[in-house]
């Protein structure tokens, strides 16, 4: 039993450190698709490109060879991906929202993409990213420096695991969509009723369109919250007790 234990222990450990290791070459990658930007007049769609046969490259290697450190590569570049379509969203707000809404719209080219496609894409790539809960939760937050540092210090400071930030950062961008979406203010719950503990509020069922950004959003911050309780020296973000 003995014996059983630590070579499960030692395959644990094996992953972690293979995982961390791809941070690092991830963080250089992402530095090189910084950098395209300052080259090249179609940066956007050759990031995007680029990016896309990245998450095409862990798919296939993932369906040959299911590890925690390709799983984790992946659901990293699925994020960089949405934190790419979030800042375009901004960037290009006023030509994005002038764009006739379900048209017939080529997904390779980003450029013809309208509002709901983009927050369609978002969404995607942070659900894809998720998915990979396990691998993610396996990275030290404090071992990410190199792929999280273009983020304040205010952003980083209150995670344990990669898994908490990437569910940090899809709550963000929920809140921001739903606040869009959700113009009827009678739809809206009664933000007051989840500020009772954070015992409470994991635990809430919410009365609201389970179809809706604003539930996505609500569940999504349960579940960060869940992870923050999990640890001793982790305040939770969500505070109220």
């Amino acid at each position: 039993m003995k014996k059983i234990l630590i070579i499960a222990i030692a395959m644990l450990l094996s992953c972690q450190l293979s995982a961390q290791r791809n941070i690092a070459g991830i963080g250089q990658q992402m530095n090189n698709l910084e950098k395209i930007s300052e080259i090249y007049d179609d940066w956007v769609d050759s990031i995007y490109t680029n990016v896309s046969q990245y998450i095409a490259n862990c798919d296939a290697q993932i369906a040959a060879n299911p590890t925690v450190g390709w799983k984790t590569e992946c659901a990293i570049w699925h994020c960089y991906m949405a934190e790419f379509l979030i800042d375009r969203s901004f960037s290009y707000k006023y030509t994005i929202n002038s764009r006739t809404p379900g048209a017939d719209i080529d997904l390779s080219h980003i450029d013809e993409w309208d509002e709901e496609t983009l927050q369609q894409q978002i969404v995607l790539h942070y659900r894809k990213a998720l998915q990979e809960a396990y691998s993610l939760r396996q990275i030290p937050f404090n071992q990410c420096e190199e792929i999280v540092k273009n983020y304040g210090d205010d952003e980083r400071s209150s995670f344990n695991t990669l898994y908490e930030f990437v569910l940090y950062k899809y709550a963000q961008i929920l809140q921001n969509f739903s606040q869009k979406k959700d113009h009827d203010k009678d739809k809206n719950p009664n933000i007051a009723i989840f500020l009772t503990s954070n015992e409470d509020f994991i635990n809430l069922q919410f009365d609201i369109d389970t179809s809706s950004y604003q539930y996505e959003y609500l569940s999504v911050l349960q579940q960060l919250t869940k992870e923050q309780m999990k640890s001793a020296t982790a305040y939770p973000l969500i505070c109220t007790s």
